[in-house]
C-alpha cells in the first residue's frame, strides 16, 4: 500500500551555496606599526652603538686616551608556520550546488597568517630576546619598565607614566614618524578609557574618542586594539612602545594548491610563512599591567 503524503511534506530546503567566515581578527593590527624587515637566511643581526661621552682636553699636546666603545648586536630569527587542509577528490561532486571551499580556505589561511604576525610580534616584545656575538645571550624584558596593575585598569595616570618612562630614556624623537608611540590594548581597556574622566573631557581630548567609540590618539599614543595580548587570571598586560624599536621579520608567504597522489588524489591547500620578531632596545618598551576586574 502506497504512503500518502501531505503538502507540507513536499516543502523544500534551500541550502547555502557560498561560505561565510566566522568572527575573527582578519588583519594584522601590528604590522603597520612595526619596523618590517626581511631575513635572508635563518637569522639576521642588528649592529648597535651606544652613546659616547665627550672628555675635556685639559692640557696642550697631552696624551691621547681612547675609551672602549659600547658596541652590541641584537638578533632576530624566523621560524616557519603553515596551515594545511585536505579535500577528497570526490568532494567537488558531492558538494553539488555548493561552491567548493578551496578559495575561501585560502582566504581563511591569509587571516591566520595576519594573526600569527601579531602573535609572534607580541610574544617577542614581551618575551626573551637574544644578543651578543652568537645571539646566545638572553635579554629579558626590563623589570623597571613594567607598570604594576595596582588594582586598576588602564587609565590616564598609567599612560602618563608610560610616556614618562619612554621620554626619560630618550627612546623617541618628537616629530619622527619612525618613532611613533604605539599603545596596544584590548576591548576591555577601550571601555576603561571611555570611562576615564580625563579622557571624556573634550577640553583634553580633541580626538573625541567617545564619538568614535574607539580611542585613536591620546597623550601622543596611537592606540591599536587586539585581543591577542597576554592575560594571567584577571591581569592583562598591555604594551606601550616606540615603533622604531619593534622589529617584525616576515619572510616568504606561499600558497600551494595541489593533488596529493599519496592521499588518493586529494586536493591539498597549504599556506606557509616565515615569521620572527625582536625588541631592538629594552628602553623602547613599557609593559602596562591592567586589572580587568577593577
Amino acid at each position: 500500500m502506497s504512503t500518502t503524503l501531505t503538502n507540507p511534506q513536499f516543502y523544500t530546503t534551500q541550502y547555502g551555496a557560498n561560505w561565510e567566515h566566522l568572527v575573527q581578527q582578519q588583519d594584522s593590527r601590528l604590522m603597520e606599526y612595526c619596523r618590517l624587515v626581511t631575513v635572508r637566511g635563518k637569522e639576521r643581526t642588528f649592529n648597535q652603538i651606544g652613546k659616547a661621552a665627550m672628555v675635556q682636553i685639559t692640557g696642550r699636546t697631552e696624551e691621547t686616551v681612547a675609551v672602549p666603545g659600547d658596541y652590541r648586536k641584537r638578533w632576530v630569527r624566523t621560524l616557519p608556520y603553515h596551515d594545511v587542509r585536505w579535500f577528497d577528490e570526490f568532494d567537488a561532486t558531492f558538494y553539488g550546488e555548493v561552491t567548493e571551499p578551496d578559495s575561501d580556505t585560502v582566504k581563511s589561511q591569509a587571516m591566520a597568517v595576519a594573526r600569527q604576525c601579531d602573535q609572534v610580534g607580541l610574544d617577542a616584545f614581551f618575551g626573551t630576546n637574544y644578543e651578543g656575538e652568537l645571539g646566545t645571550t638572553a635579554q629579558a624584558f626590563a623589570t623597571a619598565n613594567v607598570i604594576a596593575n595596582a588594582g586598576t585598569n588602564l587609565n590616564t595616570a598609567k599612560l602618563i607614566t608610560a610616556r614618562e618612562k619612554l621620554s626619560a630614556a630618550e627612546a623617541f624623537s618628537e616629530g619622527n614618524a619612525d618613532d611613533a608611540l604605539i599603545c596596544v590594548i584590548t576591548a576591555n581597556q577601550v571601555s576603561a578609557l571611555m570611562n576615564d574622566l580625563l579622557f571624556q573631557n573634550a577640553d583634553h581630548n580633541t580626538q573625541r574618542g567617545l564619538v568614535e567609540g574607539q580611542p585613536t590618539t591620546w597623550l601622543g599614543f596611537k592606540f591599536i586594539r587586539t585581543e591577542l595580548l597576554p592575560k594571567a587570571a584577571n591581569i592583562r598586560s598591555c604594551l606601550a612602545y616606540v615603533k622604531s624599536g619593534a622589529v617584525l621579520a616576515k619572510g616568504d608567504q606561499t600558497v600551494d594548491i595541489c593533488r596529493r597522489k599519496d592521499r588518493n588524489n586529494a586536493i591539498q591547500v597549504r599556506t606557509t610563512v616565515l615569521l620572527g620578531a625582536t625588541r631592538i632596545e629594552e628602553d623602547k618598551f613599557v609593559q602596562i599591567d591592567c586589572d580587568e576586574t577593577a
